[in-house]
């Protein structure tokens, strides 16, 4: 017995309304399969999205920009990065010109996967291709940068964003201050948290815990507490990640009643202490020689 198909999945439907054409021998429509790649990649069944694109070339169905750009976003999603290079390769063959949405989509699917070269590489075919960047374009290749640890490209493109007119955010300016962070360059991470101010883009919680990060990692434990106290004062939501690399700075100079007032202040506001805190404050507490507060942790 066939279910009914209100039983189906929202991917079943749209197939079965394709199934339905078929067995009508009626042509479907691009709209109609754009939509059963859509409810795939909802459903994270980027395979099933290329036999869907299989299918509409085999019913001499011609995929638009937009049907491509939903399955490029399945591949993203997916992290089946080297699919989303090959559809726009498929593109080419096809003479589909891929818009910005389809290389911000590939860029970004690039640098989850952490090929931040590719990112790049896609960057410099969209001015080949006249293709307009948009701060989604460099936010993406920024990000794919920072997980590539490639932190002076991070910041060059930061640089570039004005003189494309895509103005940075604070995901542009988060983004290569992470990579940065990870580069282990404390002082270009204040430099940039420093341009944020002067250009009137508010830090956010991100943008703070990795400068407060970055100076932790540098030993410049001075400057990540200081940062501690800028974020408190313009009240923002700190996390477990900021009382982290703050009691680890608190660490590093020896701070061990810092340290102890940072966790208590963690614990008031219901933040679930982890390793990473235990470990940094032990460590505080033993070069203070505080150790029945180590043994009370």
């Amino acid at each position: 017995m066939i279910p009914a198909r209100a039983s189906f999945s929202k991917w079943q439907q749209a197939a079965h309304r394709v199934a339905e054409f078929h067995a009508r021998g009626v042509p479907s429509t691009a709209a109609v399969y754009c939509q059963l790649i859509r409810a795939l990649r909802d459903a994270s069944l980027w395979r099933r999205v290329l036999n869907a694109l299989d299918d509409m070339m085999q019913s001499s169905i011609a995929p638009d920009v937009a049907t491509y750009n939903v399955a490029v976003s399945a591949f993203e999603k997916s992290r089946a990065w080297t699919h989303s290079l090959g559809i726009l390769a498929e593109m080419r063959e096809q003479r589909v010109s891929p818009d910005v949405v389809t290389f911000n989509i590939t860029i970004s699917a690039c640098g989850k996967s952490r090929h931040a070269p590719q990112a790049l590489q896609l960057l410099t075919n969209m001015r080949q291709q006249k293709v307009r960047y948009d701060t989604i374009s460099f936010n993406s290749a920024i990000t794919a940068c920072e997980k590539g640890s490639l932190w002076a490209h991070a910041v060059g493109l930061l640089r570039k964003m004005r003189s494309h007119r895509c103005p940075p955010n604070v995901i542009s300016h988060s983004a290569a201050i992470s990579a940065c962070e990870k580069g282990n360059q404390w002082a270009r991470v204040l430099g940039i948290l420093d341009g944020m101010m002067l250009s009137r883009v508010d830090p956010n919680v991100i943008s703070y815990n990795a400068s407060i990060s970055a100076c932790e990692k540098s030993a410049r434990w001075q400057q990540a507490l200081d940062l501690y106290g800028v974020l408190q004062h313009r009240r923002l939501s700190s996390d477990v990640v900021t009382y982290n690399a703050s009691i680890s700075a608190c660490a590093q100079g020896s701070q061990w009643a810092k340290a102890a007032e940072l966790y208590a202040r963690m614990q008031d506001e219901a933040l679930q202490p982890n390793v990473i805190t235990a470990s940094a404050c032990i460590t505080a507490f033993e070069k203070g020689q505080k150790w029945e507060l180590a043994l009370e942790l």
